[in-house]
C-alpha cells in the first residue's frame, strides 16, 4: 500500500498537478467548485472563494478559473480588498482543468475580480453605493508579488484616493489585466492610486474609469513613486471638474517627484471635461513631476481645454510617438507650461487641433526642444501654417532635422525666416504613407504617418 502511494504521488507531479509543472506549490480556487472539498488541493477540490486562498496563506501560486469573484460576500465589508503578498502569484484565465499555467487563456476564459458586491450595477454608475472602496491593494509588497490574467472592476470610492487597485509603498508586477470601470467621486484615481514604490504594470487596459470632481481617471500617481507602464492601453477615461475642482489628467495625473515612464503604451479617447467657468488639463496625460518619460506611444483623439493629449508642468522626455487628432483649445497635442526643457525626438504631430497652437502650445518661459520629428496637418489660429503647428508665448522652441509645414512661410511686413535657425529641417511634403487612413479621416487611429520608403533613381 505504501509503495502504491508514492507512484501515485509520482505520477500526479509528473503531470504537473501537484505542482503546476515546476511553477512550485499551487493552490486552486474555481467558483463552480462546489462539490469538492473546497480546501485547494486540486481543480475538483478547489476553494470556491479567493478570500479563502489567499487567507489560507499555502503556495506560491494561486490559479483561478473564469467567474467572478468579490473581495467580500453580498452586503459585505466595502473596506476589504484582495491583499497582494510577496512571493506570490496570483493567475487567472483558467478553465478549470489546466495541469500548466501555460494552457490558461485570460480572453477566452475571463476572470473577474469586480467591487460589485451585491451584483445589482446598473449603467450610468448607478446603484454603486455598496460596492468595494478598492478590489486590490498592495501594500509594502516586492516584485515578488503578482497579480497576471484578471478583469478588475466596478470599485467606488468617496471622498478618499483610490478604487480599484491601490499600490502603496509597493513594487509588485500586474500583468495581463484589465482595470475597467471604477469611479471615484471626490477623488483622484479610479483605477490605479500608486502612492511609493516601483510597480511594473504590464500589458494591462485601462478603460472606461471616471473621477468626478478630481483627477487621473485611469491612474494617479502620487510624489515618490516610480512606475513603469509597458504595452497598455488607457481609452475612456475621464475626469469632471466642478465646484473649486479642475478636471485633470483624464488618463493619468502625476503628482510632483514621480518619474513615470510609458513605454509602448496607447492612449485614446480619454476627456478631461471641466465645467465652466473652470478648465481642464492634459486629455490623456497631466504632469507636474521631473523625469517624465514617454516612449514609442500612441495618442489619438484624447481632449480637454488645454493640452488635448499632455499638458507638461516640468521636464520630460518623449521620444518615437505619434500624436494625431487630440484637441484643445490651447496646445492642440501638448501644452508646455514652464517646462525646462522638453525634449522631443522622432514623433510626428498630424490632424491636431488647438486655436493656441494645433500641435504644441509653449508658454511661460517654456523651452521644447524638436529633433527629427513632423508637424504637418494641424490646425490652429495663426499668422502662417507654421504659426498653426507650434505657438509661443514667453518661451523658446527649437527644431533640428524636423519637417514643419509653413516654417519657412514670410509673414507680410515681418523678416524672412533664417534657415539657419531651423538647421536642417524642411517645409517640403513629408509624404506620409496614408496619412487619413483607410476612413479617410485624419486624426483617427488608423492613421499611418509613417513616412514612405526612399527610392533612389538613377540616370
Amino acid at each position: 500500500m505504501t509503495i502504491r502511494r508514492c507512484v501515485n504521488t509520482i505520477i500526479l507531479c509528473s503531470l504537473g498537478l501537484l505542482t503546476g509543472t515546476g511553477h512550485g506549490q499551487i493552490v486552486f480556487v474555481d467558483v463552480d467548485a462546489v462539490s469538492g472539498n473546497n480546501d485547494g488541493s486540486s481543480w475538483a477540490d478547489a476553494y470556491v472563494s479567493l478570500q479563502d486562498a489567499l487567507a489560507g496563506g499555502q503556495g506560491t501560486e494561486v490559479w483561478v478559473a473564469a467567474g467572478t469573484y468579490a473581495p467580500a460576500p453580498p452586503n459585505g465589508s466595502q473596506a476589504l480588498a484582495f491583499a497582494l503578498r510577496d512571493n506570490l502569484g496570483i493567475y487567472g484565465g483558467f478553465s478549470g482543468t489546466e495541469n500548466a499555467r501555460e494552457q490558461r487563456d485570460p480572453v477566452m476564459h475571463e476572470t473577474v475580480l469586480s467591487g460589485d458586491l451585491n451584483g445589482d450595477d446598473q449603467p450610468g454608475w448607478f446603484n454603486m453605493q455598496d460596492n468595494s472602496d478598492q478590489v486590490i491593494t498592495a501594500n509594502g509588497v516586492s516584485e515578488t508579488a503578482i497579480l497576471d490574467g484578471f478583469t478588475i472592476t466596478s470599485a467606488r470610492v468617496t471622498s478618499a484616493s483610490g478604487a480599484a487597485v491601490i499600490v502603496i509603498d509597493a513594487s509588485p508586477i500586474i500583468r495581463n489585466c484589465s482595470i475597467e470601470n471604477s469611479i471615484s467621486d471626490f477623488a483622484s484615481g479610479a483605477g490605479f492610486l500608486i502612492n511609493g514604490g516601483s510597480p511594473l504594470i504590464d500589458s494591462c487596459s485601462i478603460t472606461g474609469n471616471y473621477c468626478w470632481l478630481a483627477r487621473g481617471a485611469g491612474a494617479y500617481i502620487m510624489s515618490f513613486s516610480t512606475p513603469t507602464f509597458v504595452h497598455c492601453s488607457f481609452s475612456y477615461n475621464q475626469v469632471y471638474g466642478g465646484g473649486a475642482s479642475v478636471a485633470d489628467g483624464a488618463a493619468v495625473f502625476i503628482e510632483f517627484d514621480a518619474p513615470a515612464v510609458f513605454d509602448h503604451c496607447s492612449f485614446s479617447n480619454n476627456t478631461a471635461d471641466p465645467n465652466y467657468p473652470l478648465y481642464s488639463n492634459g486629455g490623456a496625460i497631466c504632469s507636474l513631476a521631473d523625469g517624465l518619460t514617454i516612449l514609442h506611444c500612441d495618442f489619438v483623439g484624447n481632449t480637454a481645454d488645454i493640452g488635448g493629449a499632455l499638458w507638461l508642468g516640468r521636464p520630460a522626455r518623449i521620444e518615437n510617438t505619434r500624436f494625431t487628432g487630440n484637441s484643445a483649445i490651447t496646445g492642440g497635442a501638448i501644452t508646455n507650461f514652464i517646462a525646462n526643457p522638453t525634449t522631443i525626438v522622432g514623433c510626428s504631430f498630424v490632424f491636431n487641433d488647438g486655436q493656441d497652437g494645433g500641435a504644441v502650445s509653449n508658454s511661460t518661459n517654456g523651452v521644447v526642444n524638436f529633433s527629427n520629428s513632423v508637424l504637418w496637418g494641424n490646425t490652429g489660429v495663426g499668422d502662417n501654417r507654421f504659426k498653426e503647428q507650434v505657438h509661443n508665448n514667453s518661451a523658446t522652441t527649437e527644431f533640428s532635422y524636423c519637417c514643419i509645414e509653413g516654417v519657412f512661410d514670410q509673414i507680410q511686413g515681418e523678416d524672412p525666416p533664417n534657415p539657419k535657425g531651423f538647421p536642417g529641417c524642411t517645409d517640403l511634403d513629408p509624404l506620409f504613407v496614408d496619412a487619413d487612413g483607410a476612413d479617410n479621416r485624419g486624426g483617427t487611429a488608423d492613421d499611418d504617418s509613417r513616412l514612405r520608403q526612399c527610392v533612389t533613381v538613377r540616370f
